[in-house]
């Protein structure tokens, strides 16, 4: 596991929660959690985080209360920006208080502080209180929520697992949206409004301060399990395997290296063989040297592959398509959206339909957006006679944090369930799957998007798509754990990262990194049946069982302690940050 900043845990009477960094989180009373954390965010004007830098950390803890002050600096292109963050906790409740005061004019897209409230939470009742006095109530949406299911928040209540908790903010006014939409398994509560322009002007010398305030009373109501430990230090697989009905495995599938390659690295893409390469391409890319490298990647030609466009007008369609075929290439789907927009629209599907008559491939619909915009705008992307639909994925839209991209598992079974009911259950073909964005779809700029360069195109170019975790092994766990929460939600094809380059599995030495050996087991078993299960309700440890009369067993360990499964007279140990495998699943 990378080297990481470990979370300091404190407890002030009832209350328990972990500090690292300026993130409070984990926040629970009587063990009882609450709140998943309360932070700053500072977005610059195209909403990448502009993380603080703690100079320095004062924490008083003392007869059953704690006290933190924290103070730090912001630094980016506009310059460093000082700001302070101030927690209490005991027997009169819990408050956070953060400042931000720039010494120039800083123009961001947010700044502020942010509560997430546990995805576990969903289904539950709550009320909240508006700045003109009305009381109104809500309910936390089960399914993955398009836009912000409640607005104009100073107040909020809501009930679960024997509480009642209300959290109270002052300094703006807040509005709540459902995070899932980004794969992060929490509702968000925030200021500013989106309905205000953005981005905006603090001016030199404007405080920006937010106050959150949160108390607690003993309530009737719905238990909620928003933690739940191992099962125990030994696992029983043989009582759960007859609970746990067979699933079929998805193909899976990789992204093209967007960083150029030549005929000089085509022995390193022999290394796996996907059941395609998806590859994103644009009217503006040089398509030339572009489907040069994607013919490296393919092994050849000897992999079809998943045509992606993005494109500025529908008659933009049938030149990539031309330009494609003259490459020779196996086209095995192909798919097209808006530039602008990133999703299908239905003037750019019947260009597609009309380009490809004649051509044989499957024709799909979707964005190379996130779940969000599939959600937002499935009014557009649904087209008749599509054959499949997609999404990307990333765990990191909002949280750099292991802990952040560990707790995004929980949410995959909710976008996943959500996004099959859109589309009636019709072919998912989820991805690319990134450990880091590799597109800013809200960009204000137009101009960091669909970028290329002498060394590559699209994600090449993209600030900060390079997890510098990517080849660890506990990206391989995570990588694992994302693929089997997929399987057993039902997307019939996933696709993961790239090839080659710094985002790919093959490493430059010709290697695959461990997230390149996870999948490289599961290929070529697209159809087969398995049984997948999972440690406990934060679905971020997994097992899959593969086979009947030699069965193979594939465990991926996220937690903090090494886990040990028995099946028969096999005993599995799995230490943290890692997957283990029982059986050999043969050549792939």
């Amino acid at each position: 596991m990378s080297a990481v900043e470990s979370p300091r845990r404190i407890r002030a009477g009832e209350w328990s929660f972990e500090l690292i960094g300026d993130e409070v989180r984990a926040i629970t009373y009587g063990n009882r959690r609450i709140l998943d954390s309360v932070r700053p965010a500072v977005r610059d004007p195209n909403w990448n985080t502009i993380a603080m830098s703690p100079e320095s950390t004062v924490v008083d803890e003392v007869a059953g209360s704690a006290r933190i002050m924290i103070y730090g600096g912001y630094s980016c292109e506009q310059g460093r920006v000082r700001g302070d963050l101030t927690v209490r906790a005991g027997d009169d409740g819990f408050s956070i208080r953060y400042g931000f005061e720039p010494d120039h004019d800083f123009i961001t897209a947010r700044t502020g502080l942010t509560v997430l409230v546990p995805r576990e939470f969903q289904g539950c009742d709550g009320t909240y209180y508006t700045p003109d006095g009305y009381t109104r109530r809500f309910r936390f949406p089960l399914r993955v929520c398009p836009y912000q299911p409640v607005f104009d928040i100073v107040g909020i209540c809501y009930w679960g697992s024997g509480l009642e908790t209300h959290v109270d903010f002052s300094g703006d006014v807040f509005e709540m949206e459902d995070q899932r939409n980004w794969c992060d398994a929490s509702f968000k509560i925030y200021s500013r409004p989106l309905a205000r322009p953005f981005p905006f002007v603090v001016e030199s010398g404007t405080r920006v301060q937010n106050e959150v305030r949160i108390s607690v009373k003993s309530c009737s109501g719905p238990v909620i399990v928003t933690e739940t430990g191992a099962a125990g230090p030994e696992v029983d697989l043989d009582a759960l395997i007859t609970e746990t009905p067979p699933i079929r495995l998805p193909g899976i599938s990789l992204g093209a290296t967007t960083r150029y390659l030549t005929e000089d690295d085509l022995d390193r893409s022999r290394v796996i063989s996907p059941v395609a390469i998806v590859a994103e391409v644009t009217d503006l890319y040089p398509l030339e040297r572009v489907f040069a490298s994607l013919r490296v990647d393919t092994q050849g030609g000897r992999i079809p592959v998943d045509l992606r466009m993005a494109v500025s007008e529908p008659d933009d369609v049938a030149g990539i398509l031309d330009a494609f075929a003259a490459t020779g290439m196996t086209l095995l789907r192909v798919g097209v959206v808006d530039r602008a927009t990133h999703v299908t629209t239905g003037p750019l599907w019947q260009a597609l339909r009309c380009a490809m008559r004649g051509r044989d491939a499957e024709l799909i619909c979707g964005t190379r957006g996130h779940f969000a915009e599939f959600n937002r705008q499935i009014h557009s992307i649904v087209q008749p006679g599509a054959a499949g639909y997609w999404f990307s994925l990333t765990p990191q839209m909002h949280t750099r944090e292991e802990a952040g991209i560990e707790r995004a598992l929980n949410a995959v079974q909710d976008v996943i369930g959500s996004a099959r009911a859109l589309i009636d259950d019709r072919p998912l073909l989820l991805g690319p799957v990134t450990l880091r964005a590799r597109l800013n779809v809200v960009a204000t700029d137009p101009g960091v998007v669909d970028r290329d360069s002498t060394m590559g195109y699209g994600a090449e170019l993209t600030w900060g798509s390079v997890d510098p975790r990517h080849d660890s092994a506990w990206a391989g766990a995570w990588t694992c754990s994302m693929f089997l929460n997929a399987a057993a939600s039902g997307a019939s094809q996933v696709c993961f990262y790239e090839v080659q380059g710094p985002r790919g599995v093959v490493r430059a030495e010709g290697t695959l990194n461990p997230s390149g050996t996870v999948l490289k087991q599961f290929m070529g078993l697209a159809g087969c049946p398995a049984r997948i299960g999972f440690l406990n309700a934060t679905m971020k440890s997994a097992w899959v069982l593969l086979g009947q009369d030699d069965p193979v067993l594939v465990v991926s360990n996220l937690e903090k302690t090494a886990l040990r499964f028995r099946l028969g007279s096999q005993v599995l140990e799995v230490a943290p940050g890692c997957v283990a495998t029982a059986g050999s699943l043969g050549p792939s």
